[in-house]
């Protein structure tokens, strides 16, 4: 009898050890410790919230179990206004199913899924990364990053991604790297899929995501990241004048100077009112005060030449000359979750004070804003970072003043493509010409020294002539309009997305539309237009449409393609997925 109990109580031990065992993995072998390539300070005793900001399609989570063996779990639901829920249990061996690069251990959670009430719809415990990753599609092919990447080497995961772009889905993936982010955005070459990842470079957690795939899609963003006001951001100066430039506030403060070489330090300290002489501009009444220091090289050292305490940015926007009109944008732009806001306003300053031209150009992660007076010397050229706000580069040139600087370790990449096609030299454009022409030289004298000696052929050797003179001339024309080559015509697409139009009516009054999609292969710039504005035009036949009038404003109207001057009529211009059509009234 006692055999018997002690034989129930081995197999409910043995019961027990399986449940709890499968519970965390069969294929699990626990790895306490946070490995030397990911983030030391990772939080493992609280969830990494993120908000949903778009969810739709088929939803079946499916684990790691190879087919044919069953691996399908249920059905997940959520929507915009819902939850994801990760909580970090530890770095672990991969499953053996597991065909992501990146090398053992790999980040295992928990996660849970809530509906728009902050309901629980879904929950999973110690899933590996990598199925995470898969079943919302934060990734694509074998690299599956999904929530947590390592960083002490981004070059790593860049290599993966090439590499992953070649695998079941073709397509071609943009890295970008910003001073907090590192981002990968990949386009499926059929359309099938695009997927966006941005993380922070500290930490390596994700930050933001958008997917859509196979009819499926997600936008997630982390509720967990802030600008940390905590940090000294430090800029390298590039270049400035050659002499000290007066320091322009509501209070005389004396000059300042740095020099090529030279760093400029900011801490912020909070936001506050503005000064009560600050007329105000186009940002919030509550706006960012930071302390600003200012070092030159003295002697291959840098000295400290000027400091503020807890002054404004707009002070500072004035001072550096960091902003034109009242978009005084500074150090810190306080509304950066408003993309589309911020270009409004950016564009809309274009007239006031100083008249000029606006030019944006935008990425995964930065805002190029560049302004350049129309009759005068200013120009600003300005990058802000679009999840913060914060300033990366500023080259500003006025009157004598200039001044250049970068934060540290970021590259603003401000080469540019010439697309140069290299001419002909006068020689090989003549060449087939001399050939005819000698040829025709050399038969002329055959006919002229064969007529010597024969009468039959002198007889009829005008006609020789002409004969040779008709046949230099045709080919010399056949010649030529074979070597006459027209413009080549950028390929019509079926389908195309993420393109913006902007449309400056040249009263103060702008239209921006965003992230839109053409398709049926009505994807031109006019087909951009027309899909938003009413638009009347004369049809020239071969040389395209002559726009008049855009919403009934009648006029000279122009347009741009990401910042480039265009000289194709706006239908016969075919555009590509990311295209930013600029129209642009001209009185």
């Amino acid at each position: 009898m006692k055999n018997k109990e002690n034989l129930l109580y081995f197999t409910l031990f043995l019961i027990f050890c399986q449940l709890i065992f499968n519970s965390s993995g069969i294929f699990v072998q626990a790895n306490g410790e946070t490995p030397e390539n990911y983030y030391k300070n990772l939080n493992l005793n609280t969830h990494y919230v993120y908000n949903i900001s778009k969810f739709g399609g088929s939803a079946g989570w499916y684990n790691m179990t190879a087919y044919p063996d069953p691996s399908y779990e249920g059905d997940f639901k959520t929507e915009s206004g819902g939850q994801i829920k990760i909580n970090l249990t530890g770095f672990y061996d991969k499953h053996p199913n597991d065909a992501t690069p990146y090398e053992e251990p790999i980040p295992w959670m928990d996660i849970e899924i809530l509906t728009t009430n902050l309901e629980t719809n879904f929950t999973l415990s110690n899933r590996s990364n990598t199925e995470i990753s898969r079943n919302l599609i934060l990734g694509y092919n074998s690299f599956q990053p999904g929530f947590l990447i390592p960083i002490s080497n981004l070059t790593i995961s860049e290599i993966y991604a090439e590499q992953a772009t070649e695998g079941f889905v073709k397509g071609d993936v943009i890295i970008e790297k910003s001073y907090h982010f590192f981002s990968l955005d990949f386009k499926a070459d059929d359309n099938s899929q695009k997927t966006s990842l941005i993380y922070e470079q500290k930490s390596g957690l994700l930050v933001w995501a958008y997917t859509n795939a196979f009819g499926f899609e997600l936008e997630i963003s982390s509720l967990n990241f802030s600008l940390d006001f905590n940090n000294t951001f430090n800029y390298s100066v590039n270049d400035f004048l050659d002499q000290p430039a007066y320091w322009y506030d509501y209070n005389p403060k004396g000059y300042y100077e740095t020099s090529p070489g030279g760093l400029i330090t900011i801490n912020f300290t909070g936001y506050f009112d503005r000064f009560e002489n600050d007329t105000g501009d186009v940002f919030p009444e509550k706006i960012p005060y930071y302390d600003i220091k200012i070092y030159d090289i003295t002697e291959g050292s840098l000295h400290l030449n000027f400091t503020q305490l807890n002054i404004s940015n707009k002070e500072v926007a004035f001072a550096l000359i960091l902003g034109y009109n009242d978009f005084q944008s500074g150090f810190l732009i306080p509304e950066m979750d408003n993309i589309t806001k911020i270009k409004q306003l950016a564009i809309q300053e274009e007239s006031g004070f100083i008249s000029g031209d606006v030019d944006i150009q935008e990425t995964n992660l930065t805002l190029r804003i560049t302004f350049s007076q129309d009759e005068g010397s200013q120009k600003n050229e300005m990058i802000y970072e679009k999840k913060t706000g914060l300033l990366l580069y500023s080259k500003t040139s006025l009157s004598y003043f200039l001044l250049e600087f970068v934060i540290e370790d970021y590259d603003p990449d401000l080469s540019r493509s010439n697309n140069i096609i290299p001419s002909k030299n006068f020689l090989e454009e003549i060449f087939p010409y001399l050939i005819i022409g000698s040829i025709s030289v050399m038969s002329f004298s055959v006919i002229l020294i064969a007529s010597k000696y024969n009468n039959y052929i002198q007889k009829y050797n005008k006609y020789g002539i002409i004969a040779i003179i008709a046949i230099a001339s045709f080919s010399s024309l056949l010649i030529y309009a074979t070597s006459i080559s027209t413009p080549e015509t950028n390929t019509p697409e079926d389908y195309i997305s993420d393109i913006d139009l902007i449309v400056d009516y040249g009263n103060g009054t702008i239209k921006i539309k965003e992230n839109f999609e053409l398709d049926n292969y009505e994807t031109t710039a006019f087909d951009a237009l027309n899909k938003w504005c009413v638009v009347q035009y004369t049809d020239y036949g071969e040389s395209g449409y002559l726009i008049e009038s855009i919403d009934y404003k009648e006029g000279n109207w122009i347009y741009l393609i990401n910042g480039e001057s265009i000289s194709t009529a706006s239908n016969k211009y075919n555009l590509k997925s990311g295209d930013t059509v600029k129209w642009s009234f001209k009185s």
